[in-house]
C-alpha cells in the first residue's frame, strides 16, 4: 500500500540515483553500505560528480516501499538487490513500475518480459560451479558449501568458544574442500576452526572473500574477473617509523558499486538534466535511460565487457587462481 501510495507522486528531478541500503541481515547492510560506498568514490573520480546526485532509502522491511519512495524523490535510475531474493524482488518493481534499475543481486530468474531491469552482479551458482570444477581438477571430490545456500556465517553462537561450523565431522566425511561464497571474516572463521585439521582442506574463495586477507597455512584457490581483485590505494608511509601499510583491497561489492557509478554516468550523461513530473515526460525519460542503458559503453571494473550490449544481464569471465599461503 505504502509503495503504491509513493508511486503516485512519481518524478524525475534531474540526473539522480537512487540507492537502497540496509536490510534485514548483516549481510544485506554490509552489502549495500560497501556498493554506496562504491558508486560515491566513483562518481567523485575525475569531477564526475558534476551535475549528479545520490540519494538514498533504508530498507526497513518493504523493498519495495524503499524502491517507491526513491521514485517519488525524483531518481531516474534505481539500484537495489544484493542478494537473489532482493534481485527479484527489486526487478519485478523495475518491470511493473517502467523504472530503469540496476541490481548487484542475481535473481533465479529473471521477470518476463524484462525490459527495465539490469542485473550487474555475478550469481553464487556460477561462481560455486568456477570452484567446485577447479577443486576437482586438483583431486578434491568431497566439498563443503559455506555461505550462500550452504551453511550460515550468521549464525549466532551458543556461547563463546563454540564452534561455528561441523569442522570434527568434515575429516570423518573425508571434506577436503570449503568452498566460502561470503565475506573474508566468514573466510576467516572457516579457516580458524579447519586450521587443526589432518590434512588441512582446500580454501575455494568466491568473489566476495577474495580481496583478502587471505588464510596462512592454506591451499587457496580465489576468484577473480575483470580488473578485482584490483588495489585502491596504498595509505601513506607512517613518517616517525618509515612502515608502509599494506594496500587496500576494494571490496567485490564496492567495486560493483564503481561500475554502477560508470554506467549511470555514461548513461544519465547523454539525457537532459531537466527535471519533469508529470507522467507522460516521467515515462519518456525512464525509457530514453533505459535504452541508454542498453547501449552504454565504459570501462568497468567488474568485467572485460564494456557494458550491457542490449542485454538485461552483464556478462564476464571469471578466472580462478591458485596459492599456497
Amino acid at each position: 500500500l505504502l509503495a503504491a501510495l509513493v508511486e503516485d507522486g512519481v518524478r524525475i528531478a534531474g540526473r539522480v540515483v537512487g540507492v537502497v541500503v540496509g536490510g534485514a541481515t548483516a549481510t544485506e547492510r554490509r552489502r549495500t553500505a560497501q556498493l554506496a560506498s562504491g558508486i560515491l568514490e566513483r562518481l567523485e573520480r575525475n569531477g564526475e560528480a558534476a551535475g549528479f546526485q545520490l540519494i538514498a532509502e533504508e530498507n526497513r522491511g518493504s523493498l519495495s516501499t524503499a524502491l517507491g519512495t526513491l521514485s517519488s524523490r525524483g531518481a531516474s535510475l534505481l539500484v537495489a538487490g544484493v542478494d537473489a531474493p532482493g534481485a527479484e524482488l527489486a526487478l519485478k518493481f523495475a518491470e511493473a513500475r517502467q523504472i530503469p534499475l540496476l541490481t548487484a543481486g542475481v535473481p533465479d530468474a529473471l521477470p518476463t518480459p524484462a525490459q527495465f531491469g539490469f542485473v550487474l552482479g555475478q550469481s553464487e551458482a556460477t561462481e560455486r560451479e568456477a570452484l567446485t570444477r577447479a577443486l576437482v581438477e586438483r583431486g578434491v571430490v568431497h566439498q563443503v558449501l559455506i555461505g550462500g545456500r550452504g551453511l550460515s556465517c550468521e549464525s549466532r553462537l551458543d556461547r563463546p568458544g563454540t564452534p561455528r561450523f561441523p569442522a570434527g565431522e568434515w575429516t570423518l566425511e573425508g571434506v577436503h574442500g570449503l568452498v566460502v561464497l561470503a565475506d573474508p571474516t566468514c573466510a576467516g572463521h572457516v579457516s580458524s576452526e579447519a586450521r587443526g585439521l589432518e590434512p588441512r582442506p582446500w580454501l575455494a574463495l568466491g568473489l566476495e572473500s577474495a580481496e583478502g586477507p587471505w588464510p596462512v597455512g592454506f591451499r587457496v584457490l580465489s576468484l577473480a574477473a575483470g580488473s578485482f581483485p584490483s588495489v585502491v590505494a596504498a595509505p601513506p608511509t607512517d613518517r616517525a617509523s618509515g612502515d608502509v601499510s599494506p594496500a587496500l583491497i576494494a571490496s567485490w561489492y564496492q567495486v560493483l558499486g564503481r561500475d554502477v557509478a560508470a554506467l549511470a554516468h555514461a548513461t544519465l550523461g547523454r539525457i537532459s538534466d531537466a527535471p519533469v513530473s508529470d507522467e507522460r515526460s516521467v515515462r519518456e525519460r525512464h525509457d530514453r535511460v533505459r535504452a541508454a542503458l542498453h547501449g552504454a559503453t565504459v570501462e568497468l571494473e567488474s568485467t572485460e565487457s564494456r557494458g550491457f550490449a542490449e542485454r538485461q544481464v552483464l556478462t564476464r569471465t571469471l578466472r580462478v587462481t591458485d596459492s599456497v599461503n
